[in-house]
């Protein structure tokens, strides 16, 4: 049996960088935007869309301008990721 789907919210501004907001908007300024074929299984929109216009950053981009975020990343989400499991699994934590 599958198990439930599963939501836990966690409110993590207060841990972000003053200045997040205006990092991202600058990083996001440099993304290319374009057409890009929706992938047939995963898409959720209509079967005649075959296109979707959506910008993408690349990760080395992001990477050098949102440093913080790769950080975010690798320890405190993570660290919320063990806590969000662990709170499913009734206070076991991860198998």
């Amino acid at each position: 049996m599958r198990p439930g789907f599963h939501w836990t919210t966690f409110d993590l501004t207060s841990q972000l960088p003053q200045d997040w907001r205006h990092d991202i908007i600058a990083a996001a300024a440099g993304a290319e935007v374009r057409e890009f074929p929706r992938t047939p299984i995963l898409s959720r929109e209509a079967a005649d869309i075959s296109h979707i216009r959506r910008g993408r950053v690349e990760g080395d981009r992001v990477q050098d301008s949102l440093p913080w975020l790769r950080e975010f990343y690798r320890n405190d989400f993570l660290e919320f990721a063990k806590l969000a499991w662990a709170r499913r699994d009734g206070g076991v934590g991860p198998r």
